[in-house]
């Protein structure tokens, strides 16, 4: 099935281009899927949804700057970082275009205010048509740091504000802290540090995962198509003991278990054949599963109104029902809800 064919139009006017000036003022519309029935709330209204010992999950990603522009003598080279592959030789699995241009053994350059800062040598060719590349005369560290002023963010193109150092803090969950993703799950950027805070009070526990997305989401926004997903473990997922043993428990007592965004929805589900065997789970997974898909372990999704021709819509949608997601958009349009990355929020209920 074409992700084109659950196409939705959504109006120009709802569409945020940018985050709430003030975090947890954006509006929330809960789903209860088992009474079918939608309610029209404020954020501050999951402070007394959650319970003593209810979890929240969250991924701590942090969005890479990773598109750089080099050049191969005086041919322009767009270049995309994928993963790092050895840290201590700074070497990194790429995406070039264009890729004919690029063999073993270039050299490409990389400047600012026209002087050269940076020099990479390509070492290998992938089986996706990509490139491994080193970075010559700079350690890890210091490259990443480089990154967030030479490079630039993989964004919607609805976005409006320049894509420049000054505005990454905006395009962040105030949680992340592990630097490795592509792209930013989105649907915590409305929410504070008070937040989570007041939750905590509450004795409600908040679990964070690390999962880096990477080459699988890529191809997926540029082809447009879930079939084409390409099925290889190119996603990092780190969930840690701790994790683990709080949603054992949590399953076993029928607490609420959260997701904040469909990546973090998919990362428990996709574990939860070993999650009861496992003590953590460190490695490259692939977020794909195949729809419909039975949601077992997740029984709370927090997430924002998604494209409607999109595969995260489509698992939207069969973890609604895809007539509940209907009613569900058009109840939002209805009411003005704020659409897409820095939208309002949308609570579903199994």
């Amino acid at each position: 099935m074409k992700i084109k064919n659950l196409y939705f139009k959504i109006p120009k006017y709802l569409i945020n281009t940018f985050p709430y000036l003030i975090k947890d003022n954006c509006r929330l519309m809960i789903f209860d899927k088992k009474k079918n029935k939608i309610y029209h709330k404020t954020i501050n209204f999951l402070f007394k949804y959650f319970k003593h010992n209810d979890l929240l999950i969250r991924n701590n990603t942090k969005v890479l700057p990773c598109k750089l522009t080099g050049y191969k003598n005086s041919s322009k080279i767009s270049l995309i970082l994928l993963k790092n592959i050895n840290k201590s030789n700074n070497i990194w699995e790429t995406l070039i275009y264009p890729a004919r241009k690029i063999r073993i053994g270039n050299q490409i350059n990389f400047f600012y205010n026209k002087q050269l800062i940076l020099s990479s040598k390509i070492i290998d060719n992938t089986s996706s048509k990509g490139r491994i590349i080193k970075f010559l005369d700079i350690n890890y560290n210091d490259f990443i740091k480089l990154l967030y002023e030479i490079g630039h963010l993989i964004l919607p193109n609805y976005f409006n504000f320049i894509n420049s150092y000054k505005n990454y803090n905006y395009y962040q969950n105030f949680y992340s802290k592990k630097v490795g993703s592509l792209f930013l799950p989105t649907s915590g950027i409305n929410l504070s540090k008070y937040f989570f805070i007041k939750l905590k009070y509450k004795h409600v526990k908040i679990l964070d995962i690390t999962y880096h997305f990477g080459i699988n989401l890529y191809n997926l926004l540029n082809y447009n198509n879930y079939y084409f997903f390409n099925k290889l473990n190119s996603d990092f997922l780190n969930i840690n003991y701790n994790c683990i043993k709080l949603i054992n428990n949590a399953y076993k007592k029928k607490y609420k278990i959260c997701a904040i965004d469909i990546n973090t929805l998919l990362s428990i589900e996709l574990c939860k054949s070993n999650i009861f065997n496992i003590i953590k789970f460190k490695g490259l997974i692939n977020n794909f599963i195949d729809i419909p898909y039975n949601y077992t372990i997740v029984n709370n999704l927090l997430t924002y109104f998604h494209y409607p021709n999109t595969y995260y819509f489509h698992i939207l949608a069969d973890y609604c029902g895809y007539n509940n997601i209907i009613n569900i958009y058009n109840e939002a349009i209805k009411y003005n809800y704020s659409f897409f990355y820095f939208g309002d929020l949308l609570l579903v209920k199994i």
